[in-house]
This record gives C-alpha cells, sequence and structure tokens, in this order.
C-alpha cells in the first residue's frame, strides 16, 4: 500500500503469524512493520507499566514486529482437496480467493486519530484492497493545506478570549440593563 507518511497507532500489538487455519492454505502478505528501534512491553490485564523505558528484565522484545498483514484464502485449492477426497469431479469456475486484512490496533480508525498522518489512507486503502480495486489505492490530496485555514492562539490569548466573550461582555450587557432598569423605575 502506498502511504505518504506512517499512520499513528496508539496502543497496538504485534501480530503472531504461524500455522495455518483448519488445514485451508492461506498467504501472507506482512503490510506495516514498526522500526528496528521499536520494542514490545508485555502486559498484564491491560496495566501499562509506570516506566515504559525498555527492560530486558521485564520481558520485552525489541523490533521491528508486524502490526498489519493481509491474509489471503485459495479457496480453489481447498475446494480441489475436498473433491479428491470425496472423489467427485466438477468443472473449475474461475479463482475464488477470501481476504482478511489484520492490524494489531483497531482504534486507529476512530474519529480522534482518522485524520492523523496516514491512518485515512491507510483506512480507505485497506478498504479498496480488500473489495479488489487496486487501482484505487494510493494517496489522496490533502483536503486542507498546511498553514491555511487554522486558527491558532496561544493560550494567553485563548485566556483573553475567554474573558472578553463569557465575562466582560456579558458583565456590560448586565450592567447596561440595570442601569435602563433603574433610569426607567426612578424616573
Amino acid at each position: 500500500m502506498v502511504l505518504q507518511s506512517d499512520p499513528v497507532f496508539s496502543f497496538f500489538r504485534p501480530l503472531e503469524i504461524s500455522g495455518s487455519l483448519k488445514g485451508t492454505p492461506y498467504s501472507v502478505l506482512p503490510l506495516l512493520w514498526t522500526s528496528k528501534a521499536s520494542y514490545s512491553i508485555p502486559t498484564r490485564k491491560d496495566e501499562i507499566p509506570a516506566d515504559p523505558a525498555y527492560d530486558e528484565n521485564r520481558g520485552d522484545r525489541t523490533g521491528p514486529f508486524i502490526v498489519g498483514a493481509e491474509f489471503v484464502w485459495n479457496l480453489d485449492e481447498a475446494k480441489e482437496e475436498a473433491l479428491q477426497e470425496g472423489g467427485e469431479e466438477e468443472p473449475a469456475p474461475p479463482k475464488k480467493t477470501a481476504r482478511i486484512i489484520v492490524y494489531g490496533d483497531s482504534d486507529f480508525a476512530n474519529n480522534f486519530f482518522v485524520d492523523l498522518l496516514a491512518n485515512r489512507d491507510l483506512l480507505v486503502n485497506s478498504v479498496d484492497r480488500l473489495a479488489l480495486e487496486d487501482q484505487l489505492i494510493g494517496i489522496r490530496p490533502e483536503r486542507k493545506a498546511s498553514g491555511k485555514e487554522q486558527w491558532f492562539i496561544s493560550s494567553k490569548q485563548g485566556y483573553w478570549s475567554f474573558m472578553l466573550a463569557v465575562v466582560i461582555e456579558p458583565a456590560i450587557f448586565l450592567s447596561l440593563g440595570a442601569f435602563v432598569f433603574l433610569r426607567r423605575r426612578l424616573t
């Protein structure tokens, strides 16, 4: 798959790929790996250690790890094996395959992370790959140009914006309203 930058995975688990499922032949195409500098921390009951730095005594493993893979089953081969066992012959239909794409993290596609770096491209390209629409796989143009259509303010500017909009402006209108009310009452 083609990605412009790396996807962001918040808490991922490395994939362990071994064996076959119920005798059905399948092939594995690794899609995403971590860097050589990555490491895996064993957790119990999803508890994150207080010090997540690499610790060999804790049982940490060094990378790279596979964090995304595509599994492809050739259903025609499985059917041929079943026919050989049963002895019946059928005409060979076109090749049929089943595909599954597995990632070691599920929340890369949620609303919070989907706009970060290449997460949207990874999600859309995965769906295109599963739909056998390989010609649609690619990098999508940015919907917003960096630095444009964005408004950044400092914490001081945010504080004064809050004070003006929530405290000072309502206080002015409340004071004017009280002034008009009292003036009409007294005259």
